[in-house]
């Protein structure tokens, strides 16, 4: 007969001595992966949101229905970067997705020349403007599609150094100068001026691909949680 007397000892030893049973690697393998799969579906979840781009604004970088994946808590921003914020347009609240032009500090200098406009820029600290070389733009910026009141305080006709000081544009501490890439079909900054950091909602971390499988896959993901952007 058994003697019972002896197991409280031996589960007793196996548990001060860590030794375990083993286990099916196979059950041990699928845990892990859905541990790893709700983790990543979490931060998705709370670090990031999803976009289509509704329109022609950001051609020919970002298309009329695209999808760009944002993160929902961005603390600094760069030339260049893609941002999504929200602005009031027209006397109701729009959603817009544009590319940041100048940081806070930086001075900014439209220049026409024969009907088309080249764009300066003094960054913060900098001693002299640059001619921006944006070779994401769809086509040269054309003088008619700028606000009157723009055209009126902002637009220089040449670029001596009278018209950088008469002028120039700053931007505000504590805001962003945006604008689309398609410059001749976008309202932005040279509409609704300078917009504050506060108002961005996310910036692009990922562009996909009309049809990829990675956009289906996160359209799957975020369902009708993504919102449209103009």
């Amino acid at each position: 007969m058994k003697n019972k007397t002896n197991e409280p000892r031996i589960y007793t030893d196996r548990f001060l001595t860590g030794e375990r049973t083993e286990s099916n690697p196979y059950l041990t393998a699928l845990l892990y992966f859905l541990v790893g799969l709700m983790s990543l579906m979490l931060i998705l979840v709370v670090f990031v949101s999803m976009c289509r781009v509704d329109g022609h604004s950001m051609e020919d970088s970002y298309h009329d229905n695209d999808h760009v994946l944002l993160y929902k808590f961005p603390d600094s921003f760069d030339h260049e970067d893609v941002i999504v914020f929200d602005v009031e347009l027209r006397g109701s609240a729009s959603r817009l997705i544009k590319r940041v032009i100048g940081l806070p500090g930086d001075e900014l200098l439209f220049v026409e020349s024969g009907g088309t406009v080249d764009l300066y820029r003094k960054d913060a600290g900098a001693d002299n403007f640059v001619r921006l070389d944006e070779d994401y733009i769809k086509e040269p910026m054309q003088a008619a599609h700028f606000d009157t009141e723009f055209t009126g305080r902002y637009l220089a006709p040449d670029a001596s150094a009278e018209s950088a000081e008469k002028y120039r544009y700053i931007v505000d501490e504590g805001n962003l100068f945006v604008m689309g890439d398609n410059r001749n079909d976008s309202t932005d900054s040279r509409v609704f001026g300078q917009i504050p950091t506060s108002a961005v909602v996310g910036k692009e971390i990922f562009h996909f691909t009309q049809g990829s499988l990675l956009e289906k896959i996160m359209l799957v993901i975020f369902n009708s949680g993504h919102r449209e952007v103009q």
